[in-house]
């Protein structure tokens, strides 16, 4: 219940108080209008939480006002206004009690982190800067920088940058963890640097292994990491290594033979990317297309092969996330050709889909077996009715309590035997090995 009250709490200060005053802080209302800072940001904000699809039309009928009072609204101010409330939310991080998976409480946190990008027009190439050269297609794009630690589903961000600036680079690469916490990340972020400061820092970190890393072999001499690997006898290998030349690291290596329909999609894949990029597939990462490779600080004592597995495999929570965001959520479709129609419908969006997961957390997050997508339809169902309660708090609560009740009744995973889910995994982890080494 204190969890309820405190995002009616939040729901209440965003579309009110904190709408008004930053309205008038970024210059989007300096008069009283009827289209005021709290009504716009309601429209856009439930009206796309409930239908992504939804016209300006069917806002403007929301808002009360014209679709040509709406559509002149779309402007700057209205952008920046918009992408302020988000940094407003994005700081009202919530959590809720983590589920009962003796794997993940091991650790004083489950910290994934990752980015994805959203590709825009060229014209915002000068407000998000993109990857390619002016007039290709990645000319413009918006990198959202996203961690979700799994045990109390407590998010961290998104924070935004241009869709260039590299993981590396980004606002997580230096993110502070609590001592003994777990950071997962994919090879954007692999910096052995950084991995020694989390070291230093009682951080536990889980990393695949980057193609042409060093290796140091018997005689103290580094091999490049797939002919090291081609050295070994054995099909699964777990010990202690180090790696890097300028950077020495100390750290447990986890690697295994993957089955050969594994191999394949990975050579069919690196053969895409080589005809994207025009470039031929190193001999280095075919040999390595034969392995999963990571490297991590956790003893054997706190994480067998199978864990590790299991534990790097969690990763694509964050992917499913991204996955709810964009296609759900539709962040990656717009109702405009206008550049700032576009980015105010993302910022709005944005806006949703963090409302949207603090009440999944609320509602369902100490289930383990839960549904993201299922619990996140029965968000847009009740948007509208959060939208006309956030005035009435008595009656606001009682439609928080409601979706909440509608989550725990229907939102579960149905459990699968040939491809086990992540809850199945975390409490047995063991049963994946077989399927990794065969």
């Amino acid at each position: 219940m204190e969890k309820l009250k405190q995002i009616a709490g939040n729901l209440q200060a965003l579309f009110n108080e904190t709408a008004q005053h930053l309205a008038v802080e970024t210059g989007f209302r300096q008069r009283r209008s009827k289209l005021d800072g709290a009504t716009f940001a309601k429209a856009l904000i439930g009206g796309w939480l409930s239908n992504p699809e939804a016209s300006r039309s069917e806002l403007a009928q929301i808002a009360k006002v014209s679709k040509q009072a709406l559509d002149q609204s779309f402007t700057s101010q209205a952008a920046s206004y918009l992408q302020a409330l988000l940094g407003w939310c994005v700081e009202k991080m919530l959590g809720q009690e983590p589920a009962s998976l003796s794997l993940l409480q091991r650790f004083k946190g489950v910290y994934v982190l990752d980015s994805s990008t959203i590709s825009l027009p060229p014209t915002l190439s000068a407000h998000w800067q993109g990857c390619g050269k002016e007039g290709s297609q990645s000319e413009a794009g918006l990198k959202l920088h996203v961690g979700l630690e799994l045990l109390s589903g407590a998010l961290l961000g998104p924070e935004l940058s241009p869709a260039r600036l590299h993981d590396r680079q980004g606002p997580h690469q230096k993110l502070s963890l609590p001592a003994g916490a777990l950071r997962i990340t994919d090879l954007g972020y692999f910096k052995l640097a950084r991995l020694k400061e989390l070291e230093a820092q009682a951080v536990l970190y889980l990393t695949k292994a980057q193609t042409g890393l060093q290796v140091y072999g018997a005689h103290q001499q580094p091999l490049a990491l797939s002919k090291w690997l081609g050295q070994q006898s054995q099909k699964l290998i777990d010990r202690v290594v180090e790696v890097g030349v300028k950077e020495r690291l100390r750290c447990r290596l986890v690697a295994w033979q993957v089955p050969s329909g594994v191999v394949q999609t990975r050579q069919q894949a690196f053969k895409e990317l080589a005809r994207k990029q025009q470039r031929p597939v190193s001999a280095e990462r075919q040999a390595l297309s034969y392995w999963s490779v990571y490297l991590t600080n956790l003893s054997q004592e706190q994480a067998s092969p199978a864990e590790v597995a299991v534990l790097y495999r969690l990763r694509w929570q964050i992917e499913l996330l991204f996955k709810l965001w964009k296609s759900g959520g539709g962040l990656e479709r717009w109702h405009s050709h206008k550049p700032w129609a576009i980015l105010c419908e993302i910022y709005a969006k944005l806006i949703g889909q963090i409302i949207q997961h603090w009440l999944v957390l609320a509602g369902v997050w100490q289930e383990a077996e839960r549904s993201l997508i299922k619990a996140s339809r029965i968000v847009r169902a009740h948007a509208r009715s959060l939208l006309f309660r956030i005035d009435n708090p008595p009656h606001l609560l009682q439609e928080l309590i409601y979706i909440c009740a509608s989550m725990q009744k229907g939102c579960r995973l149905d459990r699968k035997k040939s491809k086990p889910s992540s809850f199945q995994l975390l409490n047995s982890p063991p049963i994946l090995l077989p399927q990794l080494l065969n």
